[in-house]
């Protein structure tokens, strides 16, 4: 089973953990903070990670509740596979992040348009 990947363990993210060993999730947590760390490993279901390189066979989807500027981590995250939830509400963040996201939905726009193509030139064949 995927866990679900946190980074940050402050107040959100030790709030997101708590939330989610209840309900029975699996959790890989970081943090430079090796007592918080600590403190959640006990928490059922939950392993430390030690750095934030999540990777996608590791889990699926991971909680960013570090402090600000959040978009650096959430890229690298998305560039490995995993699916990502921020709590930014640093203005600078947001914008880059929903940068990141119209360039994917050009990029896969533009993906869905070759294979158009592709199949158009296959059928014609």
């Amino acid at each position: 089973m995927k866990s679900t990947g946190i980074v940050g363990l402050g107040a959100v993210g030790s709030r997101v953990a708590r939330q989610l060993t209840a309900s029975g999730s699996h959790l890989a947590v970081f943090d430079t903070d090796h007592g918080a760390v600590s403190e959640l490993r006990a928490l059922p279901n939950t392993v430390a990670l030690a750095d934030a390189n999540l990777r996608d066979e590791l889990t699926d989807v991971a909680v960013v509740a570090t402090p600000a500027p959040q978009a650096p981590i959430a890229l690298d995250l998305l560039r490995r596979g995993v699916h990502v939830v921020t709590t930014t509400d640093d203005p600078d963040d947001v914008h880059e992040l929903l940068g990141h996201d119209a360039r994917s939905e050009e990029h896969t726009s533009e993906l869905q348009s070759r294979q158009y193509l592709v199949c158009r030139l296959l059928l014609e064949k």
